[in-house]
């Protein structure tokens, strides 16, 4: 049963995160646990500096961005998440924070 809930989420796109022995999806892991999961290279961390400091975005805010970020990358399969995925997930925190204040 294990195996086929696996095979359900991969297709789906929703690729859960296997550590500690225990499988989890991102919207459920800790601040902590998902910067330990969803490392960023030199240049994500960069292109996410600049957002803090342009945007004004928050704690909170850096992890959902990484988490979409990480999404994003897990649809397109990619293990590592790549420059284009941290762009891309910082243009939805702008749209949200433009269409929903």
């Amino acid at each position: 049963m294990f195996r086929s809930v696996l095979q359900m989420l991969e297709s789906d796109g929703c690729l859960p995160i296997i550590f500690d022995g225990l499988v989890s999806l991102k919207i459920k892991m800790t601040p902590r646990t998902l910067r330990r999961f969803c490392k960023l290279d030199s240049e994500c961390e960069k292109q996410m500096e600049n957002a803090i400091i342009k945007l004004g975005l928050s704690a909170r805010a850096y992890d959902r961005v990484l988490r979409v970020s990480r999404t994003i990358a897990d649809l397109e399969q990619s293990e590592k998440i790549l420059p284009r995925h941290v762009s891309e997930a910082i243009q939805y925190r702008t749209l949200d924070r433009t269409f929903w204040q």
